[in-house]
């Protein structure tokens, strides 16, 4: 691909912001614009970088950027007009319209209430403090996870030098599950679903995916290469690290369309690698991804691994037998089958005489 000529200033979207970008004798120059990425702000931005490429034609090239920045955006905008705009970028992602009235749209009221600006670490925990001086450990938690996001969305927007929820820690007292309570099918959708929907954690959407419906440890999931996956006879060999047990299942259509949609180069390959292309992190994953997701769905806190538990209970509850269950969870025995995932989901329908 040819170079652009000296000068050229390209616009280019990041975040589902606008932001204008060129180069001058190899100095790179790089402009917010504070614009949503839509055909009207696009036009915005032509007229906008035809200005900047005029002075660079004419030798007036202001090098600050200040003589580029509209007047109104000499300030940074009130947060709640950022809030707004965060809102926008995430119906554009497809956020569904009931995820942002019971969501988003609190937030919005809240900072509404909160009456000022948040310009620094200080100014976000005193608006995180507002909200949990009136919400539950929980519900405070979620929103807290929601801010994070869209600290960072402001971040990669220009709209701020720092995320500034990203140091608060999250409220304790927030419910817990009893130990060993499976996620429910409403449960295991919802995650599901918040997973699609999260800006930056969406990517480990099919790998959630592909535990809740396999049933294998996460750590198998995490080393799953496409060498184990046959999609002509939709079927998935695991390989259980500690044993070398080896054993192979049927992949549900779900689960086969999703990896037939998968990009991959070679037997060896990762199926499900990090953003970055290195193998998932147990730790990292759990305490960022998992915490968050189950946070933002509002269910109570189970660790990744009860996935697996989840898919043994809800086997015994489809009717099928223990040795049946055992091989599906690469147990040699049924005896961990029945002390640990013969949990019941439903209570017993009682016999009528």
């Amino acid at each position: 691909m040819a170079k652009a000529p000296k000068g050229t200033v390209s616009i280019a979207s990041q975040a589902g912001m606008l932001r204008l970008r060129w180069r001058i004798n190899g100095q790179p120059y790089t402009l917010p614009l504070g614009l949503a990425d839509n055909p009207l702000h696009r036009r915005i931005a032509k007229g906008k970088a035809a200005q900047i490429q005029a002075d660079i034609a004419l030798e007036r090239f202001d090098p600050t950027l200040k003589k580029y920045r509209q007047a109104e955006n000499t300030q940074t905008p009130a947060t709640i007009d950022l809030w707004a705009k965060f809102t926008e970028y995430r119906i554009a992602q497809g956020t569904k319209p009931a995820t942002i009235d019971a969501k988003y749209k609190p937030i919005a009221s809240n900072l509404t209430r909160f009456g000022r600006s948040i310009e620094s670490p200080a100014q976000a925990l005193a608006f995180i403090t507002r909200l949990r001086s009136t919400q539950k450990p929980l519900i405070a938690n979620q929103n807290l996870s929601l801010l994070k996001g869209f600290g960072d969305w402001l971040l990669s927007a220009g709209h701020w030098d720092s995320n500034h929820f990203a140091q608060i820690p999250s409220a304790k007292g927030a419910q817990s599950a009893r130990p060993g309570n499976p996620f429910t099918r409403a449960e295991i959708k919802l995650i599901l679903i918040t997973l699609q929907d999260h800006p930056y954690y969406c990517h480990y959407h099919d790998v959630v995916m592909f535990l809740v419906h396999i049933g294998c440890r996460p750590s198998e999931a995490f080393m799953l290469r496409w060498h184990q996956i046959n999609l002509t006879t939709g079927t998935v060999t695991i390989q259980a690290p500690k044993t070398d047990h080896e054993y192979t299942l049927d992949l549900q259509p779900k689960v086969h369309a999703m990896l037939t949609a998968r990009s991959r180069l070679k037997p060896t390959d990762l199926v499900f690698p990090t953003p970055g292309g290195k193998q998932i992190n147990p730790h990292n994953f759990r305490s960022r991804c998992w915490v968050t997701t189950i946070a933002l769905a509002g269910i109570p806190y189970r660790p990744p691994y009860f996935s697996r538990h989840s898919m043994g209970s809800h086997l015994i509850d489809q009717g099928a037998t223990y040795p049946q269950v055992a091989y599906a969870l690469g147990h040699k025995s049924t005896r961990m089958v029945v002390q640990t995932y013969g949990r019941m989901l439903d209570r017993p329908k009682m016999p009528e005489f």
